[in-house]
Order: structure tokens, then sequence, then C-alpha cells
């Protein structure tokens, strides 16, 4: 701290917050130099303390209302599951906790994606069981289960392409998508892809199958038509041809009377 003083890198004196103005290297050192008052150095301690303490009060108190809305706006999109990415760290823990998941002491220890996958599977579980149960309305169950092939598009991340690679992680572990912890992005996001338009793939690989199969057809009746024509133009040849012929000997026969 106090070679950063003397170069002018910081305001205050690291030992009682006087600043020096105009600031000289000089002014710094000789300030040094005779700033040995203990009790100005205490009081300064002091006051540094509490003014951490007032940032990281006010700075608690943001997160806390950060992660009240980030929940509220979870709980008003029907507590889905598969949205359990968009949680906080904070959010997440309590929640695994309050569930008894996992012992408080270790829930530091664990990564979104653990946490995520341990809550889903509990929440999946629960829904079921109380799905389970005669005359269970939609209303009355804890969670929304439904996977990423039918959820509507409004309820996915709007660009995945925009996520970096834990988010994309969090995303595939909400919606219980096995991944490995050393792929990439694209990967990921393939894996993503692949579970949302798995119906839909198939549906085109029937199209596409219906679709050859009937340019198929078509190629086998143009060639018979071809045949056809063909065939048309050798009889129509043929008849021209007899034609002439015909015509030739009727000539033949009229200069044979002639004479």
């Amino acid at each position: 701290g106090e070679v950063l003083f003397v170069k002018g890198l910081v305001d205050g004196c690291p030992r009682c917050g006087e600043v020096i103005r105009p600031f000289k290297r000089e002014y710094a050192e000789e300030h040094l130099a005779l700033c040995n008052d203990k009790k100005l150095h205490a009081k300064y301690r002091l006051e540094k303390a509490k003014e951490k303490n007032r940032k990281e009060e006010k700075q608690s108190l943001e997160e806390k209302q950060n992660e009240m809305m980030v929940e509220k706006q979870w709980e008003m999109n029907g507590r889905q599951v598969g949205q359990l990415w968009m949680l906080t760290l904070g959010i997440l823990r309590r929640k695994c906790v309050e569930a008894g998941l996992t012992e408080e002491k270790h829930i530091n220890e664990m990564e979104k994606t653990q946490l995520i996958t341990i809550l889903g599977a509990h929440l999946r579980k629960k829904v079921l069981q109380i799905m389970d149960k005669a005359g269970t309305t939609p209303s009355s169950v804890d969670a929304d289960i439904t996977g990423i092939s039918n959820v509507d598009a409004e309820d996915l991340p709007e660009n995945l392409w925009s996520m970096d690679k834990e988010e994309l992680q969090a995303v595939c572990a909400s919606y219980n998508i096995k991944f490995e912890t050393d792929e990439g992005k694209e990967t990921l996001i393939s894996r993503l892809e692949r579970a949302r338009f798995k119906g839909s793939q198939l549906l085109l690989q029937d199209n596409s199958d219906e679709q050859k199969k009937r340019k198929k057809k078509e190629k086998i009746e143009d060639a018979k038509d071809d045949d056809f024509h063909a065939d048309e133009k050798v009889i129509s040849s043929s008849k021209s041809n007899l034609s002439a012929h015909e015509n030739k000997k009727r000539r033949v026969i009229i200069d044979s009377d002639s004479d």
C-alpha cells in the first residue's frame, strides 16, 4: 500500500488516509516519514472496516433483491424445471437445503449444474408422485416438468450462441440432457437442438423418404411415357415409309398404262 501511495497510484495514505494535494513523490515520502500517530492509524482502520461493511451490506441487499425478482419470475413462468438454469446459485443452494437434498456445510462446494441436476430430479419425482394420486389437477403440482421437445419456444433461451459454456451446461442440466464437462459450445448446442427437434427430425426424415418414393415413381412413369412415344414414332415412321412405297407403285402402274 505504501509503495502505491508513493507512486501516486492511490489517493490516501495507507496509514491515516490523508490525501496529498498537489501530489509529489517527495511530499508522499515526507508524509510517511512523519506519519507515526498510532491512535490516528487505529481510527482510520476502524473507518475503513465500517465502510467495507456498508458496501458488503449494500451488495448483499442488492443481491437478495435480485434473487427475489429472479425467483418470482421463475414462479410466474410456471415453476418450470427446464428453467432452473435461470436461478442464481444462492436460490439453488437454498432450495436444495430446504428440500433436504444436501447438507448445508457441503452446499458451497457444489457447482451450479450439480445443484440443478439434483434439484431437477427431486422436483420431477415429486410431481410424478403427486400426479399419480387420483383427482390431482395441474395447478396442484409443485412444478412444470415438461421436456425440451414439448415446451413453448418462448420458454427457451432466445439465442443459445450468445450464452457461454457454463450457461449452456446449466440449460442441459435443467432439461436433463446428458453432457460431458469438457464439451465445447458447439457440441452443447447440438445436444440441445437434437433434443428439441427430435420429433421434427423424424418427421422430416419420413417426409424425405416419401418424397424419394414419389420421385422414383415419377421417373418410372416418365420412362414408360418415353417408351410409348418412341413406339408411336416408329409406327408413324413405318406408316410413312409404307405410304411412300404404295405411291411409288402407283406411279409405275400409271406409267406402264401410258405406254
